[in-house]
């Protein structure tokens, strides 16, 4: 007899530890295979986000696999009764009258409670007299005034129910803040279809007011000029243009709301119309120069002339979103380059 306590004389203390250590790269190795498949799941689903049909994807603003078809179920909720479909006319049918896809203008999204909508209208002739809003549920609703922006082609309407004394209207919300291989919702047809956004694009093709900020982004698909972009949580990215791009629409809320209090379209500028220079490209001396190309003076002709790069403003970068905010105040400090000279002026900010 031995004890029992010890192991019996025939066990081998040298095979006894090479089998504990087989055991333990047995372990590791299986982990390491259940780690390697976790790992490039999560890659794959964060390079190509609708890998294996979409029925699952991965997105950066979420912390798990969400199903694409909840997401966007809860985009289309979010937005169905802040879109409406904006009529030019009806056509009669013996007694009664309907509207025919032919005199569509395209769907309008509800910017403020008091009824003043948006939407990207090509071509306006300026006569709403006859035009009509219809909501997602069939309500009727007239349109009783029109603001058109020419310089980027969004046309604001006031609507409201002939029956309904100072109606308050669910508002969406707007966000621009999209980037490459986000998914967005597009509103074609009465129909939402996914896709992908591919990166930004150029902008404008001509000169451009300097507080018009709306920057373009490529969309995966092609849709309808007009139709409605939303992102994944349902709120407006903005509208298709003509080149199948979404035009982002940013400062929306402030642009609604002057629009809302004054019953016109007002815009706080420098005065002057260019481009920037991430649209086109700007060379001096074989140098790149960064900011905002002057091609049209419309105020303020003692500071500034055609063919000035205005480099800062309030000693930031001249870039869209600083302009922006810059012209929110009364006076600005702006450097401007001016063949071949830097020059600073404190300019006074216009309302065009």
């Amino acid at each position: 007899m031995f004890p029992p306590h010890l192991p019996p004389p025939s066990s081998n203390l040298k095979s006894h530890q090479q089998f504990e250590r087989l055991k333990i790269i047995f372990v590791a190795t299986i982990f390491g295979l259940l780690s390697g498949v976790s790992g490039a799941a999560v890659l794959l689903g964060w390079i190509w986000p609708l890998t294996a049909g979409g029925d699952n994807f991965f997105l950066s603003r979420f912390s798990s696999v969400v199903p694409r078809e909840q997401l966007q179920n809860r985009a289309q909720t979010k937005i169905a009764d802040e879109i409406f479909a904006i009529y030019q006319k009806t056509t009669p049918i013996g007694k009664a009258r309907y509207f025919s896809e032919s005199d569509k203008v395209g769907d309008a999204v509800m910017g403020v409670t008091s009824g003043w909508a948006v939407l990207s209208v090509m071509n306006y002739s300026g006569i709403t007299k006859e035009w009509m809003a219809v909501a997602e549920n069939g309500s009727l609703y007239n349109v009783n005034h029109a603001l058109y922006d020419k310089r980027t082609g969004l046309l604001y309407l006031n609507i409201s129910r002939p029956s309904v004394i100072d109606q308050q209207f669910k508002v969406a919300n707007f966000n621009a803040d999209i980037k490459q291989n986000d998914e967005v919702f597009v509103y074609e047809d009465g129909q939402w279809h996914s896709t992908l956004v591919l990166g930004s694009s150029r902008g404008f093709s001509e000169g451009h007011l300097d507080s018009v900020s709306l920057p373009t982004f490529n969309l995966a698909d092609h849709f309808r000029s007009g139709s409605v972009v939303v992102d994944a949580d349902g709120n407006v990215v903005g509208f298709v243009n003509d080149r199948s791009a979404v035009l982002a629409l940013r400062n929306e809320d402030y642009f609604l709301n002057g629009i809302e209090n004054k019953k016109q379209l007002v815009y706080r500028s420098l005065g002057v119309e260019g481009w920037y220079t991430d649209e086109k490209l700007l060379v001096i001396n074989e140098e790149k120069l960064t900011g905002f190309i002057v091609n049209k003076v419309l105020a303020n002709r003692q500071y500034f002339q055609k063919g000035d790069v205005i480099l800062s403003v309030n000693g930031r970068d001249a870039n869209r979103d600083n302009i922006w905010g810059s012209v929110l105040d009364a006076k600005v400090r702006v450097t401007v380059w001016r063949a071949g000279k830097t020059i600073e002026s404190v300019v006074s900010v216009v309302e065009l």
